[in-house]
């Protein structure tokens, strides 16, 4: 079932469907998410839970025993249900049953709310550990801009601007979505602004491991249109589109954690970035993005 949510000047739909947002609409009726058009890729902004990319050989290893979660997690296909609604925002939630223990053998609560501001809409995630020992996760956006947004001007167009000079390598993936240690190419020296081109995605994502900017943009050169996305609080900013397709649209995504690497041992509480929350804790982290 979706949702509409409205601010000043913005209005938000949100799926109950892995708590996706599917649009986000200005005051001039913009859309300014992708559509999921599944020719090209069939999600807008799924949510990342409690795994972010692939695992190494697709299994991890909690406690003694092994278990399989796909990749990016479970939580965007699964239903979720609406804790409140407000006229600008929404919560929602997902609980730990018998068939998520089988992949991820913790009890958990995910919420996920979005609150929509003037210009902006904010995705907030909090878990609550409601097991008898300390859980691990990691999580993450995955939100994907249109690009163009309107009109016709070329992918080519745009530009990724961080708020911080960075200088940032990108580490390269195997054809099975495992970061190869060692293996990185170098996206900016000592700069802030990046051109998008397709050449850039056909290893898969860009990945950037605690850049110093908790802001980025991604805007046209020619009309000025874009996102800001705001990502306090977040270790590693993926940047994608899908190789090969030619597809208009570019995802900015906040994560805490990323894909197994290589030379992992394959124990989940090892996993970089993972979170540990003890028994009866919470922890929280938002994003925010901003129309520009």
């Amino acid at each position: 079932m979706r949702y509409e949510i409205i601010g000043e000047a913005t209005t938000a739909t949100v799926d109950t469907h892995g708590a996706e947002l599917v649009s986000l609409v200005d005051i001039l009726g913009q859309e300014h998410l992708w559509c999921g058009d599944p020719s090209y890729w069939g999600r807008t902004a799924p949510v990342l839970f409690p795994v972010i990319g692939c695992l190494k050989d697709g299994k991890t290893r909690i406690g003694e025993k092994e278990y399989r979660i796909p990749k990016h997690g479970f939580a965007r296909d699964e239903e979720f249900e609406v804790l409140y609604q407000k006229d600008n925002a929404i919560c929602l939630s997902l609980k730990y049953n018998d068939r998520l223990l089988q992949m991820y053998p913790y009890r958990f609560e995910l919420q996920v709310s979005y609150t929509v501001g003037a210009n902006s809409v904010e995705t907030k995630f909090t878990v609550l550990n409601l097991d008898d020992k300390d859980i691990f996760f990691t999580v993450g956006g995955h939100p994907a801009f249109r690009c163009p947004v309107s009109g016709e001007e070329p992918f080519e167009s745009y530009a990724v601007t961080f708020e911080e000079e960075e200088d940032l390598f990108s580490p390269q993936l195997d054809e099975n979505g495992i970061i190869q240690t060692g293996k990185t190419v170098k996206i900016l020296d000592k700069s802030r602004s990046f051109g998008v081109k397709y050449a850039l995605f056909e290893n898969d994502a860009l990945i950037f491991d605690h850049p110093r900017s908790k802001k980025v943009t991604l805007f046209s050169k020619l009309s000025g249109q874009g996102v800001e996305l705001s990502f306090e609080g977040f270790s590693t900013l993926g940047i994608w589109t899908p190789a090969g397709k030619q597809a208009p649209f570019l995802c900015l995504e906040p994560w805490i954690g990323m894909a197994d690497r290589d030379d992992e041992t394959g124990a989940f509480e090892e996993k970089k970035d993972a979170v540990r929350l003890p028994v009866g804790k919470s922890f929280s982290c938002a994003y925010r993005m901003e129309i520009i």
